[in-house]
C-alpha cells in the first residue's frame, strides 16, 4: 500500500503537480515517469509505504539553505532517498554526463554523491534519526540503459541503480528499494507501526510546506487547465451553438474568456447571476483590452431592457416569467449582439435563458436555432435544483446546440481529497444525524492543502481565522490570494437585538474587508476579503477559509448542504474548514 504525502494518484493531471521545472515551465519527464512507477509498485507492495515527492527541507547543504529531494520513501524496514535523472545519461571515465540539445554536458556532481549527501544532511540535522530508522539512497535513470558495474569508481553502487531496463521490466521498484535496504542494513530490526507513524508525523507537511507546493504549482495548474480546455473549445469551434456541462473547477469560466478572446472582432454579451463573478470577468477582460463583450448580471440586463425584476427565490411561477419575457423581448427588432455567453446557467436557466437566446440573437426571433451562443451549466450547483426543473430547461437549448461534458475537476489536482469530501456532501441524507456522521468523517484528515477544525463559540472561530491568515501572510507576504467564505445561515438572527455570527465576524474591521464589486481586484495585501458562499458562487481563489455551522440554522437541508458543497469547491489549492458547533 502507498500513502502519498503532498501528492495525488491521478495520472491525467500529473503534469500539473509533478515533474515541472519551475524556471522554464517544462515537464521533467523522468520525475513524472518515476512517480507513476513508484505509486504503482508501492500500491502493490504488502508493506505500507509513505512517499513524499519534491520535498524541500530548510537545512544547510553545500552553501545553500535548503535541499530538495525528488522522492523520499519510508516503510517499516527503512527510508530511501530517490534521486531521479531523466533523459539520456552517460558515464565516461567516472564522470556523469547528460544530453542537452544533442551535446553532452558534465554534471557538477554525480547523482550518487548528491543522494549520499542528502542522506547525511537529513541525519546530521536531525530530520531522521539513524538510531531509529535505517536510511539509504538509490538513483533512478528511467530513460537510460546506464551500466556502472564496469566503472571502478561506481562499481560498489551498482545495486543502487535503477535504469531503463528496470523501468521497462516487471520488476517492482518497492522490492528494489527493499533489496538496497536489506543489503546495507546491519540489523534486521523492523520498526513498529507506532514508530513508523511517529516518523511520518515528524515529516508531515508543515504550514510552510502546505502553501509552498500549492503556490509553486499554481501557474502550472492554471496553464494546463487553459491548454486542455482550449483544445476542447477548438474541437467545437465549427459549432455556433455550444452547451457545456461541467462541475466546479472544470474551467468553464476560463473557456468563456477564451471564447470572448477568439471572437474579439464580434460584439458579445456575457451574462451570469452573481455580481461578483460579473465584476471579476469584466476586470479580466479589461486587463486584456477586450472591449467587444459586454458583461452584466442576468437580472440587471433583463431589468435594463424589459423593466422585469428577476429573483432566484422569486415566488413568480416559471410560466409567469416566461410569459412576461416573451411579451417584452418579442418587441425587440434590432439584434445588438453577435453572440451571447451564459455562465453558471443553472442559476438562471428557468428565468427565460432560452427566450433571451431566441429573441436577442436573431431578428427573426429564432436565435436558438440560428444564433451563436455558449452556455455553461452545472446541475449540482443549481439552487433548489429539484423543484426548478433544471433538466427540462437545459433540454430546450440542448436540442439545437453541440453538447459537451467536462468531467474532470482541474481546479484542485494537487488534492483530490477536497473534491472527494465535497462530493460526499451531496449524498448526505437530509437530517442532522447524517450530517453529523459526515462531519465525523472529516476529523483527522488534515493533510497538505486541507484542514478541518471544530469550535464551540464564535470567539474561537475568529481566533482560528486569524491564525490561518497569519500563516498565509508569513509565507506569501500578502493575503490577496485568500478569501474567507461564511455560510449564509450565519446571517440569520435569532432575536432582532442579537448580532448574527456573520456580523460578529465582520466586526474584525481592521483585519477584514467585505468583498464587493468595487473591491474584487483585491489591491489590499493586508486585509482578508470575505463574503458569503452564495455571493462568491462561480469564483475561486488559491486559498479558501470556509466557516460553516455544525447544523442547519435557517436553510432547508438541500440548500444548506448545497451551499457547503459550493464553498468547498471554491478552493484552487488550499481549503481550511472551520466548523462552529453552536452560536
Amino acid at each position: 500500500m502507498a500513502i502519498i504525502i503532498k501528492s495525488h494518484k491521478d495520472t491525467l493531471l500529473i503534469d500539473s503537480t509533478i515533474g515541472i521545472n519551475y524556471n522554464s515551465g517544462n515537464v521533467l519527464q523522468g520525475e513524472k515517469d518515476m512517480y507513476e512507477r513508484i505509486v504503482r509498485d508501492c500500491e502493490a507492495s504488502p508493506l505500507t509505504w509513505y512517499m513524499w515527492y519534491d520535498k524541500t527541507f530548510n537545512i544547510p547543504y553545500g552553501g545553500q539553505n535548503e535541499i530538495q529531494i525528488d522522492f523520499l520513501l519510508i516503510c517499516q524496514e527503512g527510508a530511501i532517498i530517490v534521486e531521479v535523472k531523466g533523459g539520456i545519461i552517460e558515464l565516461i571515465r567516472g564522470f556523469f554526463y547528460y544530453s542537452y540539445k544533442g551535446v553532452l554536458r558534465e554534471m557538477s556532481r554525480t547523482p550518487f554523491k548528491q543522494a549520499h549527501d542528502y542522506k547525511w544532511a537529513l541525519l546530521n540535522n536531525g530530520i531522521l534519526n539513524k538510531d531509529q530508522i535505517f536510511v539509504d539512497y538509490v538513483c533512478a535513470f528511467p530513460h537510460s540503459t546506464l551500466d556502472i558495474s564496469r566503472d571502478s569508481s561506481q562499481i560498489n553502487l551498482s545495486h543502487k541503480l535503477w535504469n531503463k531496463l528496470d523501468q521497462d521490466s516487471d520488476n517492482s521498484f518497492a522490492d528494489f528499494c527493499l533489496s538496497v535496504i536489506r543489503k546495507n542494513k546491519r540489523s534486521k530490526r523492523i520498526i513498529s507501526k507506532t514508530e513508523l507513524q511517529s516518523i511520518v508525523n515528524s515529516l508531515a507537511p508543515s504550514i510552510e510546506d502546505r502553501y509552498k507546493y500549492s503556490l509553486t504549482s499554481l501557474r502550472e495548474v492554471l496553464d494546463w487547465l487553459q491548454i486542455d480546455n482550449l483544445s476542447i473549445l477548438e474541437g467545437l469551434r465549427k459549432n455556433p451553438r455550444i452547451l457545456i456541462e461541467g462541475g466546479p473547477g472544470t474551467g468553464k469560466t476560463t473557456m468563456a474568456k477564451a471564447f470572448i478572446k477568439r471572437h474579439s472582432g464580434l460584439k458579445g454579451l456575457y451574462l451570469c447571476w452573481t455580481g461578483l463573478l460579473a465584476s471579476k470577468v469584466r476586470l479580466d477582460l479589461d486587463k486584456e483590452r477586450l472591449s467587444s463583450c459586454t458583461v452584466k448580471t442576468f437580472n440587471n440586463y433583463i431589468k435594463e431592457i424589459t423593466n422585469i425584476e428577476l429573483n432566484i427565490k422569486s415566488e413568480n411561477s416559471q410560466y409567469d416569467v416566461y410569459k412576461l419575457l416573451s411579451k417584452e423581448l418579442s418587441k425587440i427588432t434590432k439584434v445588438d449582439y453577435d453572440y451571447i455567453i451564459i455562465d453558471e446557467a443553472q442559476d438562471v436557466i428557468d428565468k427565460g435563458v432560452d427566450i433571451v437566446l431566441n429573441e436577442l440573437l436573431s431578428s427573426q426571433h429564432n436565435g436558438l436555432k440560428q444564433g451563436r451562443y455558449l452556455v455553461f451549466y452545472d446541475l449540482e450547483q443549481g439552487y433548489n435544483n429539484v423543484s426548478r426543473n433544471l433538466n427540462e430547461n437545459i433540454n430546450k437549448i440542448a436540442k439545437y446546440a453541440a453538447c459537451f461534458i467536462l468531467d474532470e475537476n482541474k481546479r484542485v489536482p494537487t488534492n483530490k481529497l477536497i473534491v472527494e469530501y465535497a462530493n460526499k456532501v451531496l449524498s448526505v441524507e437530509y437530517c442532522q444525524e447524517a450530517f453529523e456522521l459526515y462531519l465525523d468523517s472529516l476529523k483527522g484528515n488534515d493533510i497538505a492543502g486541507l484542514t478541518i477544525s471544530f469550535h464551540d463559540n464564535v470567539r474561537e472561530v475568529k481566533k482560528t481565522i486569524k491564525e490561518h491568515t497569519k500563516h498565509l501572510f508569513q509565507y506569501c507576504g500578502e493575503i490577496s490570494s485568500t478569501t474567507l467564505l461564511i455560510h449564509s445561515d450565519f446571517k440569520y438572527k435569532e432575536n432582532e437585538d442579537d448580532d448574527s455570527v456573520y456580523d460578529i465576524i465582520a466586526e474584525m474591521e481592521s483585519f477584514l474587508e467585505v468583498l464587493s464589486e468595487k473591491t474584487i481586484e483585491r489591491k489590499s495585501k493586508e486585509l482578508l476579503a470575505f463574503t458569503t458562499i452564495l455571493k462568491y458562487k462561480g469564483l475561486e481563489d488559491n486559498n479558501i477559509i470556509l466557516v460553516i455551522p455544525a447544523s442547519k440554522i435557517k436553510s432547508s437541508w438541500d440548500n444548506f448542504l448545497f451551499e457547503i458543497y459550493v464553498g468547498m469547491t471554491r478552493a484552487i489549492m488550499n481549503l481550511d474548514i472551520i466548523i462552529l458547533k453552536s452560536n
